[in-house]
């Protein structure tokens, strides 16, 4: 028998299915959804906004001219030291592309790529305002160091206590967006938690799953910071990260150059793209920002399983499979075959 999984992934599991099968309901895929008592209430409230915003976006569809094979291709054969600046020279989002400008964009919408590919979710407001291990590359998986034992005093596991629902939910977002990734990333945490996999620290490892709620094995928290334009050069080639931004602020700006694109960052925001291939950052703000970034080593997976199979990005073919999503037939900027 599969061992029984620990708390966090219970919870984590829980948000993904009820996000999918709420959504299912909406495009009429699936039943209605049924009670689920362990949810708390507010929790089920939050899913549905969630599950609001993925069906906005839905319906505000933007194309850009290149795919994401073509970003993955320069990057490879460029032996410029400045890449960021060379693909920023090659790829620009529709805006650029027609009147050379940056695009502001205040609701939400998902940018697709010229082969389908869903390249980034801009989901505002998908969290209520009110919510305010990675390491050196090992033989075998380990607990991050600002979680082992030397470090519970100083806050680790007190701040993975209070993560646990917000962490929940931001990967029930992954597993409506994504649900390729977030299905190889859950097995990858049970392997991790249920001791399939040889691991420095069992004992610890299962404590730290009672807490760790999320398929993503990594989560920076980032308070009051600018952040400038960067990529994630140690994630996956294509592998999807998730910022979400909570505090009391306004004027929030986040930046992806090579859709031409600005975006409203208030609180509550979440968005989800390549952070290897997109360059990023978010602008200074007036009053108090936290932004947890969400993300993947494709070495842990690397770790547990001999080889990381990194699942490609979700087309809009595959998202109607999984959820119904049917596809515009008018999309900002071209009107599709």
């Amino acid at each position: 028998m599969p061992s029984p999984l620990p708390q966090g992934l219970k919870i984590c599991r829980a948000y993904a299915d009820y996000a999918r099968a709420l959504l299912a309901e909406h495009t009429g895929k699936g039943p209605t959804v049924k009670s689920r008592p362990e949810i708390p209430l507010i929790v089920k409230g939050e899913i549905a906004t969630v599950v609001g915003r993925v069906l906005e976006a839905w319906s505000n569809q933007v194309r850009v001219s290149y795919s994401i094979d073509q970003v993955l291709e320069l990057l490879a054969e460029t032996s410029r030291s400045n890449k960021d600046e060379l693909l920023r020279e090659t790829f620009k989002g529709p805006s650029a592309e027609a009147s050379g400008r940056t695009q502001l964009h205040d609701i939400p919408c998902i940018f697709v790529d010229r082969l389908g590919h869903i390249v980034t979710t801009y989901l505002p407001g998908c969290f209520s305002r009110g919510r305010s291990g990675h390491g050196p590359l090992n033989s075998i998986p380990q607990v991050s160091s600002s979680l082992c034992e030397t470090r519970v005093n100083q806050g680790g596991e007190d701040l993975l206590t209070q993560l646990t629902e917000i962490n929940g939910l931001i990967g029930a977002v992954l597993a409506i967006i994504h649900p390729d990734l977030f299905d190889y990333q859950f097995k990858i945490m049970e392997a991790l938690s249920s001791g399939q996999v040889e691991v420095s620290n069992l004992q610890l490892m299962q404590e730290l799953f009672q807490y760790w709620s999320t398929p993503f094995n990594g989560v920076a928290v980032i308070a009051n910071r600018e952040t400038a334009l960067h990529r994630d050069t140690k994630g996956g080639r294509a592998l999807l990260d998730i910022v979400t931004t909570f505090g009391n602020y306004e004027n929030g700006r986040f930046e992806i150059p090579l859709l031409s694109s600005r975006f409203i960052y208030n609180p509550g925001t979440c968005i989800a793209l390549p952070g290897f291939l997109f360059e990023h950052g978010a602008s200074r703000t007036d009053g108090e920002r936290v932004c947890l970034a969400s993300f993947i080593r494709p070495n842990v997976g690397e770790a547990a399983f001999k080889v990381y199979d990194e699942p490609p990005l979700p087309t809009l073919r595959t998202m109607y499979h999984y959820h119904g999503l049917e596809t515009p037939e008018v999309i900002e900027g071209t009107i599709w075959d």
